[in-house]
């Protein structure tokens, strides 16, 4: 407990300085009057006693200082005195603080704010199992100029089997605004974005849902798909996050289908608006047609560890060529093929935009510096000469108020931020057709 009994020491050091104070000049004019006594029995006068005593005393002040270091944190000390000097010179100079105080919060709270959106969306990787490996997968027609097109369901199967360099490859379709499920719950019906995935989409992205199970091969077979995986908003809105929800039947679309999984709230793709997960054989012919020309299925897929994605996207060419060669009605000129960077190919068209905010916003916090730093020199240059002629303390008391004026701004800024984030979820300053399913801004 000795560590328990130094902070208590220190503490009252630093809160009770004055009764410090005290106690520590009582007990050198203690130890000076002994000192003096001692000197008088050898022989020497109260005056040459006194300042024998001085001489070997040394400077007070000086003892003073070195007392208050060893018992208290006289660094803590000082920038408090920094703070409440800084404090009162801003409150002399109402005009310049305010001033002061506005343009540097709003030039920090800009960067703070376009920063932690670029950190979110540009820095931090996706919520998934090493997430360098996956990887969306593309069909491109130059001749027609269609790029980054989709697969047919024939096709797909295809290119699962000719693969090599993929680990896992996975199906999906969604369309915003289009693929809509009617849940009809609490005698309301709600229509539901919807995705529909295979079952090898979760393990793919390598997510698990928070409670329950993914698809299983057979739950994708039509006449065995009436399950579905509701996302963490919809399980908390709709049924007050029920622990025992798994196994419950919902009415959906006319039909009813079994919960069999809920997903954490970091998983929202392929974007945040989805609500319902269901297998992709709910689709059937008569929606959209299952023919080799017809191409609707999205493709995303692991790597296989120490394949690159520009390898993969020369093999996709490869096997979508055979098979524009072994197709040839259907397939004609869908021969090239792309395996891009999933985080990459849902933030890449908003990363120039993202990064001329960045540049534009550091732009206007080193003018608002640069305005400030001439106001602070014409204010250096109003000095008295009796005030230059004391530089050493001006000098100190200037970096004290700045100090204090830089933190002031600061808190103002990040408070800016923050309530600039509550507002618009840190993507306000994003395109509106981004995809915000992996944004996570601040903390």
């Amino acid at each position: 407990m000795n560590w328990f009994r130094e902070l208590v020491r220190r503490l009252a050091v630093l809160f009770r300085r004055g009764r410090f104070h005290t106690e520590l000049e009582e007990e050198m004019r203690l130890h000076r009057e002994l000192r003096e006594l001692e000197q008088t029995a050898k022989g020497l006068t109260p005056e040459e006693a006194r300042f024998t005593v001085a001489r070997r005393f040394g400077n007070s002040l000086a003892l003073r200082e070195q007392s208050r270091d060893v018992c208290g944190w006289s660094w803590l000390e000082n920038s408090l005195q920094d703070v409440r000097y800084g404090l009162r010179q801003l409150r002399h100079n109402p005009g310049f603080t305010v001033v002061a105080v506005l343009t540097l919060a709003l030039g920090i709270g800009a960067n703070l704010a376009i920063f932690s959106v670029v950190r979110g969306v540009l820095l931090r990787p996706l919520p998934y199992h090493e997430p360098s490996r996956l990887v969306r997968v593309y069909a491109s027609n130059p001749s027609h100029g269609t790029v980054q097109g989709m697969f047919s369901p024939q096709d797909l199967q295809d290119f699962r089997s000719q693969a090599k360099s993929f680990e896992s490859i996975s199906g999906y379709w969604y369309s915003p605004g289009m693929s809509l499920y009617s849940l009809l719950s609490r005698n309301e019906a709600t229509l539901i974005e919807t995705a529909c995935i295979d079952s090898k989409f979760l393990s793919t992205l390598g997510a698990t849902p928070e409670l329950g199970r993914g698809f299983t091969p057979q739950e994708n077979i039509a006449g065995n798909d009436n399950v579905v995986i509701l996302s963490d908003s919809l399980w908390r809105e709709r049924f007050e996050a029920d622990p025992s929800i798994i196994g419950k039947t919902l009415s959906v679309g006319g039909g009813v289908l079994v919960v069999v999984g809920v997903m954490g709230p970091e998983f929202g793709f392929p974007s945040p608006d989805v609500g319902f997960w269901v297998p992709l054989s709910r689709i059937t012919d008569d929606a959209v047609p299952h023919r080799r020309g017809v191409r609707w299925i999205g493709v995303v897929a692991r790597l296989k560890p120490g394949v690159t994605a520009a390898q993969a996207s020369s093999e996709t060419s490869l096997i979508l060529k055979r098979l524009s060669v072994q197709y040839p009605t259907t397939n004609e000129g869908w021969n090239k093929g792309e395996a891009e960077d999933l985080q990459e190919s849902i933030v890449g068209h908003v990363k120039p935009i993202l990064l001329v905010l960045l540049g534009a916003v550091g732009l206007v916090l080193l003018t608002a510096c640069a305005n400030l730093a001439n106001m602070a020199v014409a204010r250096g240059t109003a000095v008295g000469d009796h005030q230059r002629r004391a530089a050493p303390r001006v000098r100190h008391s200037q970096r004290a108020g700045s100090r204090t004026l830089a933190h002031v701004s600061a808190l103002a800024g990040g408070g800016n931020a923050r309530r600039g984030h509550r507002r618009c979820g840190g993507t306000c300053c994003l395109p509106v057709d981004f995809d915000r399913a992996h944004v996570q801004c601040g903390g």
